[in-house]
């Protein structure tokens, strides 16, 4: 699981202040909801859900792309490795970002962002 308060961050910049301060707010909303959701489900069905730590991932992507493929029983594949060879389209976002090699640099940028966003959270959450 990618932090929230990374994910939101991660949310880009805008000219447009008004346009943004929506835009993170429409995510911290999500964001929320989500971790809501991911905890009804994990006390439904304990050691059912795999989270998987995004940070650990960015660091060691190998180990953590093992872990999960052994905890669904599937056959690794070196060419998890390599997704970002793979010539399928990708019509999301992060369309130029899948196109590269997995980074480590953006997983602690979002820190500087952190007060003000802690304090929308603690806002929203009090709605």
């Amino acid at each position: 699981m990618r932090s929230c308060l990374r994910s939101c961050a991660s949310c880009g910049n805008s000219h447009n202040e008004h346009l943004l301060t929506n835009k993170l707010i429409k995510k911290l909303r999500s964001e929320l909801c989500y971790e809501d959701l991911m905890d009804f489900w994990q006390k439904k069905f304990p050691e059912k859900i795999y989270e998987l730590n995004y940070d650990k991932l960015t660091e060691n992507q190998e180990l953590e792309s093992r872990k999960i493929f052994n905890y669904l029983g599937l056959k690794w594949e070196n060419s998890v490795l390599e997704f970002h060879n793979n010539s399928r389209v990708v019509q999301t976002t992060s369309n130029i970002q899948v196109r590269k090699k997995m980074y480590k640099g953006s997983s602690q940028q979002w820190k500087k962002y952190k007060p003000w966003l802690q304090s929308m959270i603690n806002n929203l959450k009090k709605n």
